[in-house]
Order: structure tokens, then C-alpha cells, then sequence
């Protein structure tokens, strides 16, 4: 789909053997972190293949149908930060983490394999978060209370992005009971 979109219909006579790896272009088109599963022809073979099936696929309906798939991913509109957890002792994760935000609430990653470790913590979870400059937490739970404690320099911003995610959601709330007459 990102080849429809940047080059439009595929045409054997351009988008041939060496097109992608003469250039090592068809690394733009590949995460780094799957680069090395293939070599660079057999990542060109598998490209190729698949933007030869969006013929006649206008640049507006790639990009729609690229949206449709992405929005579906576990981590999409997730914002992460690498940190450390400091109070491992309470909590049976691992120490080194990705906490991820997102619309939802707060996400902890396996920093390598970005899988879920433990819980999610939705918004109407978490009791409270701070932050100082070394330094970020947050109280989750409804009936036990539990305090997660990391070492991070990205504090600030944590809580800045939690912040703006409860803004948003506050206004559509309130713009929702405002918009059904109070009822």
C-alpha cells in the first residue's frame, strides 16, 4: 500500500528485479527491527508481490485501506517511554520496561518484544500520577491500591500526555451530556 501511494500503479517493466534492492530502498518499506529475517531480494520479491495486487488503487483509497490496517495494532496511537521500574520489590515485572500511553490509559511493554506485561491500566483505574525530574508513578486499582514507581527522565512529558488524554476525554464528556439535553 505505501508503494501504491508513493509510486501509483505497478508497471513490470520499472518495478522489476533490483528496482527496490539497487538502492537498499526496500528498506524503507520494511521495519528495521525485521530487516535481517530476510535477505534483500527476498524482501524485494515479497514487496513487489503485494504492491502488484493494488493496480488500479487510487493514492486515497492505499491510504485508507494502510489506515484501516494500522488502527487495528495493538500498540497504534501508543506513546512510549523507555523506564526503569524502581519499586521492583512490591511489583513482580520485570525492571527495565516500556510504559506506553495511550486513548485507553497506561500500557507496560517487554522493551524487546513490545508484548503486554501485567495489566492494563485504564484511566478509570489509575487513583493519581506524578512526577519530579528524575523520576514518574502512578496509583492503579478500584479495590487494592498499587503503587508502580520508575526512574525516568521523561517524567514530565508522562504526565503531560496523561494529562492532555484526561483533557480530551473530559471535553467529550461534557460536551456529550451537554449535548443530550442534560438527560
Amino acid at each position: 500500500l505505501q508503494m501504491q501511494v508513493e509510486f501509483g500503479d505497478f508497471k513490470d517493466v520499472v518495478h522489476k528485479t533490483g528496482f527496490l534492492t539497487s538502492s537498499d530502498l526496500y528498506k524503507r518499506f520494511v521495519p528495521r527491527d525485521l530487516l535481517d529475517a530476510m535477505r534483500g531480494d527476498a524482501w524485494e520479491r515479497l514487496i513487489l508481490g503485494e504492491y502488484a495486487t493494488h493496480v488500479r488503487q487510487s493514492k486515497h483509497e492505499a491510504r485508507v485501506a494502510y489506515m484501516s490496517i494500522v488502527t487495528k495494532w495493538f500498540l497504534y496511537g501508543v506513546t512510549t517511554w523507555r523506564v526503569r521500574l524502581s519499586n521492583a520489590a512490591e511489583n513482580p515485572l520485570k525492571e527495565d520496561l516500556l510504559l506506553g500511553v495511550n486513548c485507553d490509559g497506561i500500557l507496560l511493554l517487554d522493551p524487546h518484544t513490545r508484548e503486554q506485561v501485567g495489566a492494563q491500566h485504564s484511566f478509570s483505574d489509575i487513583y493519581s500520577w506524578a512526577y519530579k525530574h528524575s523520576a514518574f508513578a502512578f496509583v492503579s486499582g478500584t479495590a487494592s491500591k498499587k503503587k508502580y514507581q520508575f526512574e525516568t527522565r521523561e517524567g514530565k512529558e508522562i504526565a503531560g500526555t496523561l494529562q492532555a488524554y484526561v483533557n480530551v476525554l473530559m471535553a467529550l464528556f461534557t460536551n456529550a451530556g451537554s449535548s443530550s439535553g442534560g438527560n
